[in-house]
């Protein structure tokens, strides 16, 4: 499948409720079957150091869920705002 936009998101990721934020940013690649490829994440204000592997994600109904397990987690919700956030805020992104 061929990629049809990408960017970068910032997010934040709790490890537990109210106790610990960690601020990430991430690369987004919307792919031509409507999932998004987030990789290189990683704190945020750095260009490199990714902490997670890369992650496939798609939004059924309102919630993020992964592509394989089709599980919903902390994580993908987060990074799901962040994708919604972006998509809703922002110009059309970059065509590849």
């Amino acid at each position: 499948m061929e990629p049809i936009k990408s960017y970068t998101i910032h997010f934040s990721y709790e490890i537990t409720e109210d106790a610990i934020k960690f601020p990430l940013q991430a690369d987004v690649t919307v792919m031509a079957d409507n999932s998004y490829v987030i990789d290189n994440i990683r704190h945020s204000g750095k260009t490199s150091g990714t902490l997670i592997p890369p992650v496939s994600l798609v939004k059924q109904k309102e919630s993020w869920i992964y592509t394989h397990s089709k599980k919903e987690t902390a994580l993908s919700l987060a990074i799901g705002r962040a994708i919604d956030n972006q998509e809703w805020s922002s110009p059309p992104a970059k065509k590849m």
